[in-house]
């Protein structure tokens, strides 16, 4: 799935590939000490904070379907591959420097933190 994210594919493809990668953390095929969890969580964070989430590293040129599905396979590595905060601790001041290069970026990460909540409200009423 980390290969079919890349920024020369089609957005339908690279939306699809978001959805594995989430799917796959949420539902437990993912756990922390997984040497591939390591490396999607490494690519994605890359993406983010250098801005190669677009080719022209340009994050409003990515198609807004496809920036929100990043978000969400990010928030569940966070939370159901990393045990985060305790299992990847470097990630929120990452997301906080990430949030200050460009209002997309911030609002990525506002999405980021949105996703977590929602999974947390869902996960304590279940």
């Amino acid at each position: 799935a980390i290969h079919m994210s890349g920024v020369a594919l089609p957005p339908a493809v690279r939306f699809a590939a978001f959805q594995i990668m989430g799917g796959a953390c949420s539902r437990g095929h993912l756990q922390s000490n997984n040497p591939l969890t390591m490396e999607l969580r490494e690519a994605l964070l890359d993406m983010l904070v250098s801005s190669k989430l677009a080719a022209d590293q340009q994050l409003q040129s990515v198609p807004p379907f496809v920036r929100e599905k990043f978000v969400q396979a990010l928030a569940a590595i966070a939370m159901y591959s990393t045990e985060w905060p305790s299992g990847w601790p470097s990630l929120q001041q990452t997301l906080l420097r990430a949030g200050t290069l460009s209002a997309a970026h911030a609002a990525l990460v506002l999405a980021f933190f949105r996703n977590v909540g929602e999974a947390l409200q869902s996960d304590a009423g279940a």
